[in-house]
């Protein structure tokens, strides 16, 4: 009797790489319009900002 487990786990193990893939690109458009600029350039900026009041 031939079984089917082979072809299934081929459909489970795309079936979980879908969902990772899903989840991982909506958590990248959440991140980034949480946050526009990431802390170092929020960093630099105060930083440039200081140096301009300096100079």
């Amino acid at each position: 009797m031939a079984s089917n487990r082979g072809r299934l786990d081929v459909f489970d193990g795309l079936s979980m790489l879908f969902g990772f893939v899903v989840a991982i690109s909506t958590f990248a458009v959440l991140w980034l319009r949480a946050f526009q600029r990431g802390p170092m350039e929020v960093l630099m900026g105060r930083i440039t900002d200081l140096a301009r009041h300096i100079l």
